[in-house]
């Protein structure tokens, strides 16, 4: 597991860690949320994939790969987790007609949603 932390400026005054494991071709990502502001309130936690260098132009610039909505009371934290299968990195090669994971570096995004991305992390797929 690779954390990352970071303190996020909203309204709420969120505050994010951002961890991944792979294990058998899949990632479960981990998403700490703590809302350290003075209401109880929602957030919606997105998931996006980037492929970055070689073949990121077979890619949309980012593709959403999951969400989920957490209430959080004030004072309270959660964690979040997403299951991300290596299948789901896929894109479509039309010469071969067939799906295909590109090998190399993925960047994994976390926010709100796809302009308020807070945190980031590289993955790779051999």
């Amino acid at each position: 597991m690779l954390p990352i932390t970071q303190n996020v400026p909203t309204e709420r005054k969120y505050c994010t860690s951002f961890a991944s494991t792979h294990k058998l071709f899949r990632w479960t990502v981990s998403v700490k949320l703590s809302n350290t502001g003075e209401y109880d309130g929602d957030e919606v936690v997105q998931l996006y994939a980037k492929k970055i260098g070689e073949n990121a132009d077979l890619y949309a610039n980012k593709a959403l790969q999951g969400f989920k909505r957490v209430f959080l009371k004030k004072n309270e934290s959660k964690t979040v987790l997403f299951a991300l299968p290596v299948d789901q990195l896929r894109y479509y090669d039309e010469a071969a007609k067939t799906y295909k994971v590109a090998a190399g570096d993925y960047k994994l995004l976390t926010g709100s949603s796809s302009e308020d991305l807070r945190l980031k992390m590289k993955i790779n797929v051999n």
